[in-house]
């Protein structure tokens, strides 16, 4: 008897060992990240594109650790509710968001996004009109690049 409450409790511990083994793990890169995450040093052309995507979840999407969400998922280039709560949660904590960080992009995330971009000067200075145009995505983009990469 005493045995066998031994080897449940044993058992249980490694379950639980093992589960917070996962939960603590690094978000891994993808195949594809690997492979193409700095395409947009070619062209900046066709933004947003997955290549950005893959850096937004590496760099913004992780935060400077400031932020009250921090995306630990996949790098895929496929930004999802949590990778857009962790853009949100460092542009709300860098670049004055005042959204709320629910992964659900609107014009207060994009003018925050225009606010960031505008500081590279890539394409000028563009008006906060809360939408992202193709200027305005190359901006973001160089910053991403810059800021979060050494570009």
């Amino acid at each position: 008897m005493i045995k066998k409450k031994i080897a449940g409790v044993l058992g249980t511990l490694v379950v639980a060992s093992a589960i917070s083994l996962v939960a603590v793990q690094p978000a891994s890169a993808t195949a594809y990240c690997d492979a193409h995450f700095y395409d947009n040093n070619q062209s900046l052309t066709g933004l947003p594109n997955q290549s950005l995507q893959c850096q937004m979840q590496e760099g913004p999407a992780k935060g400077w650790g400031t932020n009250s969400f921090v995306y630990t998922g996949p790098v895929n280039g496929v930004m999802g509710t949590n990778s857009w709560k962790g853009v949100m949660a460092f542009l709300k904590a860098e670049w004055g968001y005042a959204g709320p960080v629910n992964g659900i992009p609107g014009p207060n995330t994009y003018n925050a996004m225009i606010r960031a971009g505008n500081q590279t000067g890539w394409n000028g200075t563009r008006p906060q009109d809360g939408s992202l145009d193709q200027a305005d995505w190359q901006n973001w983009a160089y910053y991403v690049r810059t800021v979060f990469f050494g570009e």
